[in-house]
Protein backbone atom coordinates (compact mmCIF):
# COMPACT_ATOMS: atom_id res chain seq x y z
CA UNK A 1 0.00 0.00 0.00
CA UNK A 2 3.43 2.45 0.36
CA UNK A 3 4.34 1.61 -2.54
CA UNK A 4 1.09 2.33 -4.31
CA UNK A 5 0.73 5.75 -2.60
CA UNK A 6 4.17 7.13 -3.29
CA UNK A 7 3.57 6.27 -6.74
CA UNK A 8 0.53 8.76 -6.60
CA UNK A 9 2.36 11.11 -4.94
CA UNK A 10 5.08 11.07 -7.64
CA UNK A 11 2.82 10.90 -10.52
CA UNK A 12 1.15 13.91 -9.61
CA UNK A 13 3.92 15.78 -8.66
CA UNK A 14 5.08 15.14 -12.06
CA UNK A 15 1.99 16.38 -13.60
CA UNK A 16 2.02 19.57 -11.33
CA UNK A 17 5.65 20.41 -12.56
CA UNK A 18 4.05 19.92 -16.28
CA UNK A 19 0.97 22.08 -15.48
CA UNK A 20 3.59 24.52 -14.00
CA UNK A 21 6.06 24.41 -17.20
CA UNK A 22 8.87 23.18 -14.83
CA UNK A 23 9.16 20.57 -17.49
CA UNK A 24 9.63 19.60 -21.39
CA UNK A 25 8.17 16.71 -22.34
CA UNK A 26 10.45 15.63 -24.81
CA UNK A 27 8.27 12.07 -26.09
CA UNK A 28 5.12 12.05 -26.73
CA UNK A 29 4.38 8.47 -26.75
CA UNK A 30 2.78 8.70 -29.82
CA UNK A 31 5.30 9.67 -33.00
CA UNK A 32 8.67 10.61 -33.15
CA UNK A 33 8.56 14.39 -33.54
CA UNK A 34 11.15 16.42 -32.06
CA UNK A 35 13.74 13.34 -32.25
CA UNK A 36 16.50 13.02 -35.18
CA UNK A 37 17.42 9.75 -36.12
CA UNK A 38 21.36 9.03 -37.23
CA UNK A 39 23.02 6.29 -39.01
CA UNK A 40 26.10 5.74 -40.53
CA UNK A 41 26.34 5.92 -44.43
CA UNK A 42 22.77 7.78 -44.36
CA UNK A 43 21.46 11.26 -44.45
CA UNK A 44 20.94 12.63 -40.70
CA UNK A 45 17.24 12.51 -40.53
CA UNK A 46 16.72 9.53 -42.50
CA UNK A 47 15.40 6.29 -40.13
CA UNK A 48 17.06 4.04 -42.01
CA UNK A 49 14.86 0.76 -42.38
CA UNK A 50 12.20 2.08 -40.31
CA UNK A 51 14.45 1.01 -37.08
CA UNK A 52 13.34 3.72 -34.49
CA UNK A 53 9.92 3.64 -33.42
CA UNK A 54 6.77 4.11 -31.22
CA UNK A 55 4.86 1.12 -30.35
CA UNK A 56 1.95 1.04 -27.62
CA UNK A 57 3.58 4.73 -26.38
CA UNK A 58 6.95 3.31 -26.04
CA UNK A 59 10.42 4.61 -28.12
CA UNK A 60 11.45 1.07 -29.57
CA UNK A 61 14.50 0.01 -31.89
CA UNK A 62 13.74 -2.84 -34.14
CA UNK A 63 15.82 -4.72 -37.30
CA UNK A 64 13.00 -6.94 -38.48
CA UNK A 65 13.49 -4.74 -41.75
CA UNK A 66 17.52 -5.59 -41.64
CA UNK A 67 18.63 -8.61 -43.60
CA UNK A 68 22.46 -8.42 -42.59
CA UNK A 69 24.70 -5.46 -41.30
CA UNK A 70 27.53 -3.76 -42.43
CA UNK A 71 28.94 -2.08 -40.14
CA UNK A 72 25.94 0.44 -39.73
CA UNK A 73 24.99 1.67 -36.47
CA UNK A 74 22.64 4.62 -35.45
CA UNK A 75 21.51 7.08 -32.75
CA UNK A 76 18.37 9.42 -31.98
CA UNK A 77 19.13 13.10 -31.26
CA UNK A 78 16.53 15.26 -29.79
CA UNK A 79 16.14 18.60 -31.81
CA UNK A 80 18.17 20.71 -29.63
CA UNK A 81 20.15 20.97 -26.87
CA UNK A 82 19.99 21.79 -23.25
CA UNK A 83 21.48 22.83 -20.11
CA UNK A 84 20.92 22.91 -16.44
CA UNK A 85 21.13 26.19 -15.18
CA UNK A 86 21.20 26.72 -11.28
CA UNK A 87 19.97 30.31 -9.87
Amino acid sequence: MKKILLILVLFTQGLQAQVAGDWEVLFNGKDLTGWVPKFTFSDLGVNYRNTFRVEDGLLTVSYDQWKDFHGEFGHLFYNHSFFLLHT
